[in-house]
């Protein structure tokens, strides 16, 4: 990405010119950002198809968790305390050396590191590796234990169907 500086804001070919835009300490918030879902993941999307090809992973599936995770919306905090676009933990980003959580480009290639470990460990079963995603190790391996879908596979439901939905139409509603 080619930035250049400009005073006191960074001028982006991605992200645009906003007082704080990629100033340590700055965040990505609601006033910066377009309103509609649609524009928004058209910003991201460059990012997801770099990110895909650089990691080789699915394309789809990092849209499709971004979508269900936060709606595109990189600003967003969960309750629980997850950050931004892949809603990542913030001990699971410190533990894995992510870069900064509330950048979009740092946050999907954590969110990634995060998804391949749960591949990894579930022999790249997808419904247990999202299952893990969503709510950690514990219900998944209950459910894998018993032979049964972890009690969250509505969320691997939501995820798929999220990513099937990129793929035929791309960023569109």
């Amino acid at each position: 990405m080619v930035r250049l500086a400009v005073g006191m804001c960074i001028v982006s070919a991605l992200w645009g010119c906003s007082p704080g835009a990629g100033l340590p300490g700055s965040r990505p918030t609601a006033k910066t950002w377009p309103k509609t879902m649609t524009e928004r993941c058209q910003r991201l999307e460059p990012l997801i198809e770099r990110a895909s090809r650089d990691r080789k992973v699915d394309r789809g599936l990092i849209a499709g968790i971004i979508r269900v995770e936060s709606s595109f919306r990189p600003w967003v905090v969960s309750h629980a305390g997850a950050i931004g676009l892949m809603q990542v933990m913030p001990r699971n980003g410190k533990n894995l050396k992510c870069g900064p959580l509330d950048d979009p480009e740092s946050n999907i290639a954590c969110g990634i590191t995060v998804l391949e470990g749960f591949l990894k460990a579930y022999k790249d079963d997808l419904t247990y590796a999202l299952s893990a995603y969503n709510a950690g190790w514990r219900m998944p391996n209950k459910a894998k234990k018993a032979g049964t879908l972890p009690a969250n596979f509505s969320y691997v439901e939501k995820v798929m169907s999220a990513r099937a939905h990129y793929l035929r139409h791309g960023c569109e509603l």
